[in-house]
């Protein structure tokens, strides 16, 4: 039921309801109407808080709603400037930034393990796992699997649609498949054995996190199984801990049919 979509779509909510059982990343304060509402009393309520954490850790911001990655920025601060996606910028362009981008979140930026990172270290990697509820017992099933991988043309995140490379995952032995690419989209479809740019070997891999992300992904699927189709998209940080970094109402089928 479309009512429902909310417990998806927006990512707080979705956050609040697998907190129990799955790891996700924190949420700092929101930007609503160039205001900074705090998460957690207390906690950062000023855009003086922003900035103060921002050179803390790098954070993202990223739209309440939304989808193909738009609407997300990278915000770090190294060797003493601010930075948007890896660009150096004044601390005053910085603030306006920040309070300018309405209905958004500020939230830990997941850096990741090598498991995925190897591929292509600019962009966090993520898994798009596929559930599906099967009519005829009410449990959920996976459907399919990708990994999704980042390019220069699609930084700062990993999305096909955007310029990234993706590749079908066996579902039972967690083995990547080459990576096709639609872009640029006058060549039409592309196969990568390796990364175009790092020329790290793609086909072949292996995910060893693979068991422990599908039985993950059909605990959480049990707890929305209003939803008969959810996309979800996973990540493996620093310390190999897998992280749920959304649920989508959109599934975009077409990924999973290179």
């Amino acid at each position: 039921k479309a009512e429902l979509d909310i417990y998806l779509d927006n990512k707080l909510l979705f956050q609040k309801c697998i907190d129990n059982i799955a790891k996700t990343p924190k949420h700092y304060c929101l930007i609503i109407e160039r205001q900074i509402i705090a998460m957690e009393p207390g906690v950062i309520d000023s855009i003086e808080g922003v900035l103060n954490l921002i050179r803390e850790r790098d954070m993202m911001l990223k739209p309440l709603g939304g989808m193909w990655g738009y609407g997300i920025y990278l915000l770090g601060y190294n060797q003493g400037n601010y930075e948007v996606d890896g660009k150096a910028v004044t601390e005053d362009h910085l603030k306006e930034f920040v309070i300018s981008k309405s209905n958004c979140a500020l939230c830990d930026r997941v850096l990741q393990s090598n498991i995925t990172g190897s591929f292509y270290n600019n962009t966090l990697n993520t898994l798009r796992v596929l559930s599906l509820i099967n009519p005829e017992n009410g449990e959920p099933f996976i459907a399919g699997a990708v990994q999704r991988i980042g390019t220069s043309n699609s930084f700062p995140v990993d999305n096909f649609h955007r310029g990234g490379i993706a590749s079908n995952i066996d579902l039972v032995t967690g083995e990547y498949s080459s990576a096709a690419s639609i872009f640029p989209v006058k060549e039409g479809l592309t196969w990568h054995d390796k990364h175009p740019e790092t020329n790290v070997p793609i086909k072949g891999f292996i995910n060893k996190k693979w068991p422990e992300i599908e039985s993950l992904i059909l605990s959480l699927a049990r707890k929305f199984t209003f939803h008969r189709i959810i996309a979800w998209d996973v990540a493996i940080d620093k310390n190999d801990k897998v992280v749920i970094i959304e649920g989508n109402t959109g599934a975009d089928p077409k990924i999973h049919q290179i």
